[in-house]
């Protein structure tokens, strides 16, 4: 899975994420969050199916908290 795939895979989820070039990882977290609480959730990783996953897992978490 290439950059562009995995992070229109991550958007469909609902997350937000970006990639970073220099360091080759991909950042996740998730929307509408203040600066402070997007950061203190983001995670890093270089690997696309780990950001996939983790996207997943945080948007399911969200919903559950929200429920």
């Amino acid at each position: 899975m290439n950059v562009k795939e995995t992070l229109a895979a991550l958007k469909a989820l609902g997350c937000k994420a970006r990639y970073d070039r220099d360091w080759s990882e991909y950042r996740v977290t998730l929307p509408n969050l203040s600066p402070e609480r997007e950061e203190a959730i983001a995670y890093y990783t270089s690997d696309p199916e780990d950001a996939i996953d983790t996207g997943a897992a945080m948007v399911r978490i969200e919903a559950e908290i929200e429920a």
